[in-house]
């Protein structure tokens, strides 16, 4: 068997595109305020991702890491944590009790393994290829709790159209998955 690479070329981003996000996408450089924060928050997530928020080849200058998926979606994880016997609290909120201490166990990477593996077991279960399906943290009012099914830095990963239909249903979301700000990398960066 013959293997041949294919180097295809660069997109190009253009500055009518850049200028076009909408402010609390749009490249600055400087740290943002409480009230850049808001704005973000209130504008809310993207229907689609623009070529000037993917990665630049460019290593001194980086955009925020943005996630396609939906709200975390808890009494659908609970329904599955039970059926497949995963145990996932979805209440704690990262305290670590005396026993765990003792005993030497991470309560937040047990739970994030536990809620990979559920996430993982939905989309299976719906016959979806999702690759990167797992739990992220995401800038928005309300529950910050995300199924991320890929992020603008692992965009191979993305599920095809038909797979992002299928988990639509099987998370039972009106709408198709969006692209929303990662709590902890939500501004551009530079080096």
């Amino acid at each position: 068997m013959e293997i041949v690479l294919v180097a295809l070329p660069k997109p190009k981003k253009s500055r009518h595109e850049e200028k076009n996000l909408p402010v609390p996408f749009r490249q600055t450089y400087r740290r943002w305020t409480k009230q850049d924060i808001q704005r973000a928050k209130e504008h809310g997530p993207l229907k689609h991702l623009t070529l000037a928020l993917l990665p630049s080849t460019d290593p001194h200058i980086q955009p925020p890491t943005l996630h396609l998926g939906w709200p975390l979606n808890k009494a659908l994880v609970k329904r599955y944590a039970e059926k497949y016997q995963i145990v996932v609290d979805l209440d704690n909120k990262g305290v670590i009790t005396e026993e765990q201490k003792e005993e030497d166990i991470n309560p937040i990477g047990e739970f994030l393994d536990n809620m990979r593996e559920v996430l993982g077991r939905i989309a299976k279960e719906a016959g979806a290829d999702a690759p990167s399906i797992h739990l992220e943290w995401v800038l928005r009012e309300g529950n910050k709790e995300f199924v991320s099914l890929c992020s603008n830095y692992d965009i191979l990963n993305m599920p095809e159209d038909e797979d992002l239909e299928r988990l639509q249903k099987i998370f039972e979301e009106p709408e198709m998955a969006k692209w929303y700000l990662d709590l902890s990398r939500l501004w551009w960066q530079y080096s």
